[in-house]
């Protein structure tokens, strides 16, 4: 029943695109097996055109959000985590907020233009994996400089007593909670926008490579962070168990 379909009775060409599998069952094919090309099946003389499929804007859209996730959120997080290894003052605050709102706006350019190449083909929105968790990805994203601003700012003689409030106690695992999520999830949904494309090498070598250096690089420095601090504290024990004794021989 044509009247069911797109096509009627003086439809002269139907676009065809083809894929193949691996086994003589019938099953969904891999994604590295589908066509780039496509074809014009002409209805009237059975001739079949070959059309290259364009994916120019889907290559921007996936530069633009392995620049964003992989590299600048990388260097955002890290650059807070560890501001130690920086020079003192607010460098490391103007890394992580320039950097991280590089992020956002790139993130929403690499959306705007999948949305845009999704209508262009006429396929449905947020359907597969790799469009639902980059939607999320993006809110994410945006409510990152939104809880920000909410944050509670540290005196400049520093947080009384030394202790911070507990209003920027919960700020903090808030931020940076949804920080690491957003991020992990970024290169997570990179990964699966390659392996639409066929490109199952690359995200291979991205989610297992250079996400994979990412996570050890995280490690070591996290480890020498917290290797530190312990040095510091017993620094500080040590001094201070030594001016006790001083104080006492003193008041004998």
């Amino acid at each position: 029943d044509l009247s069911k379909t797109e096509w009627s009775r003086e439809t002269e060409t139907v676009d065809v695109k083809w894929a193949y599998g691996t086994s003589l069952t019938l099953a969904q094919h891999a994604t590295t097996a589908r066509a780039s090309t496509g074809g014009e099946l002409n209805l009237l003389t059975g001739e079949v055109t070959l059309i290259e499929e364009d994916l120019t804007l889907q290559i921007v859209h996936g530069v633009l959000m392995w620049l964003a996730w992989a590299i600048l959120a990388s260097v955002g997080i890290f650059s807070s985590a560890f501001r130690s290894f920086l020079p003192k003052g607010p460098i490391w605050f103007k890394i992580h907020r320039g950097v991280q709102a590089s992020v956002v706006v790139i993130d929403l350019i690499g959306f705007i233009i999948a949305i845009v190449f999704t209508a262009q083909n006429g396929n449905p929105h947020f359907a597969n994996p790799h469009m639902i968790i980059g939607l999320c990805v993006t809110i994410l994203a945006i409510l990152q400089p939104v809880n920000a601003w909410f944050r509670a700012h540290p005196p400049s003689d520093g947080w009384p007593g030394g202790e911070k409030p507990t209003k920027r106690v919960v700020w903090e695992w808030i931020h940076k909670g949804f920080g690491y999520i957003t991020w992990i999830l970024g290169c997570v949904t990179v990964m699966l926008g390659l392996l639409l494309l066929g490109e199952d090498l690359l995200a291979y070598l991205h989610m297992f490579l250079w996400c994979g250096l990412l996570l050890v690089t995280y490690i070591i420095l996290k480890v020498i962070v917290c290797v530190r601090a312990t040095q510091v504290e017993q620094v500080a024990g040590a001094n201070d168990e030594e001016t006790s004794n001083m104080a006492g021989g003193t008041t004998r």
